[in-house]
């Protein structure tokens, strides 16, 4: 059995777009990015691979989705 490790294919493009749009503001904002307001998601996504270090982008990512509240779709 072999040991865990990274998937080197894996692309933090895609990994972006599991995000929803407000936890994408919310990376804006932990990063002193503007936050465009008018625009979709696949636009912030662009900006922030454009604007913020891919290692630092994919651990507040990953900090993002493991604090993920599901608890709006309760309602």
């Amino acid at each position: 059995m072999r040991e865990a490790a990274q998937n080197p294919r894996a692309k933090l493009a895609n990994q972006l777009s599991l995000l929803w749009r407000r936890e994408m503001a919310t990376l804006q904002k932990e990063n002193g990015l503007y936050r465009y307001p008018g625009k979709g998601k696949a636009a912030v996504k662009k900006y922030l691979l454009e604007s913020v270090d891919p290692g630092l982008l994919k651990a507040q990512m990953m900090e993002v989705l493991y604090d993920r509240d599901y608890s709006i779709f309760q309602e």
